[in-house]
């Protein structure tokens, strides 16, 4: 029996297939398979496949996700937590011995000498020591004031009210428990993106502490310090910066939205088979997934 006995070739000596001639040119080469070519396939892509070929304006964020305009319509609220030692009350925001006439029940000289307004200077001696331009009624040589009158036209401040809740605190410390953010989320002023945010790693978000009975750790701040920490609450890739326009970046999300519920159905993306969930909870995961993506491109 004839046996086929493997050449072994020395380093130096060419490979060459049997029948075949040596290779010359480019084409022998990719004849004998030594060299590759580039080559393309065109296919639909997946997202293209995916995007809905009906406007998107037959989707309505306003009335489906409670969407009006930038922020999800929601008004933007900044708390600043002062740790300690900040004279608000008297020299700054005015307020009475009692509830009975309000503001403007003015205390004595004397208190607001202990609060460090000269005699000259307190509201009761001199009217015009009173601001109430803002809603709220300030003492007219307030920082506070100052620096708000600055920043505000005449036209804003028209839009602007105010309320003052007098407490005792202790001086330059941060175990003052009148941090209000727990209260602002149970009021429902919760964020879009996150219940709360802060600016330090406390369970009140800020310097003070918050009152015990308002805490709930399940909506602790999440902390905010810089633009970085901003960027990484969500992440949509480029779609924003390479689509301007709110069409084209609203078809972009619609297709990730249908991956997600696929994934959330266990279905194609044209089917909704039962699931083990009650319907209502069904119901209530797809509405989150759908409105979270439109969210996301309005914000």
């Amino acid at each position: 029996m004839a046996r086929n006995k493997r050449k072994i070739l020395a380093s130096h000596e060419p490979i060459l297939h049997d029948d075949h001639k040596r290779p010359v040119t480019r084409r022998d080469f990719l004849n004998a398979g030594f060299i590759t070519s580039a080559a393309t396939v065109v296919m639909p892509s997946l997202l293209t496949s995916l995007i809905s070929k009906k406007a998107f304006a037959a989707f309505d964020p306003a009335e489906d996700c409670g969407i009006g305009g930038l922020g999800a319509g929601k008004i933007p609220f900044i708390c600043i937590d002062l740790g300690g030692g900040a004279n608000m009350l008297g020299s700054n925001v005015l307020v009475g011995p009692d509830g009975t006439a309000g503001q403007l029940g003015l205390l004595s000289g004397a208190a607001y000498n202990k609060m460090g307004v000269p005699t000259a200077m307190s509201p009761i001696a001199d009217p015009t020591m009173v601001n109430i331009e803002l809603g709220l009624a300030f003492h007219t040589d307030s920082a506070f004031l100052r620096g708000i009158m600055s920043k505000t036209t005449a036209a804003c401040r028209l839009n602007v009210n105010g309320a003052v809740i007098p407490a005792r605190s202790d001086n330059d410390t941060a175990n003052n428990p009148h941090n209000p953010m727990y209260g602002i989320a149970r009021a429902g002023a919760t964020g879009s993106l996150a219940t709360l945010i802060g600016t330090s790693n406390s369970d009140s978000g800020g310097r003070s502490m918050a009152p015990a009975s308002m805490i709930d750790l399940t909506q602790r701040p999440t902390k905010i310090s810089n633009r970085n920490d901003t960027r990484g609450l969500v992440d949509t890739g480029a779609v924003s910066a390479l689509m301007p326009d709110k069409y084209e970046a609203g078809r972009i999300m619609e297709a990730a939205e249908k991956i997600s519920l696929a994934k959330i159905n266990g279905s194609t993306l044209d089917s909704v088979p039962d699931t083990l969930l009650p319907d209502n909870t069904v119901t209530t995961v797809q509405d989150l997934v759908h409105c979270g993506y439109a969210k996301t491109t309005d914000t």
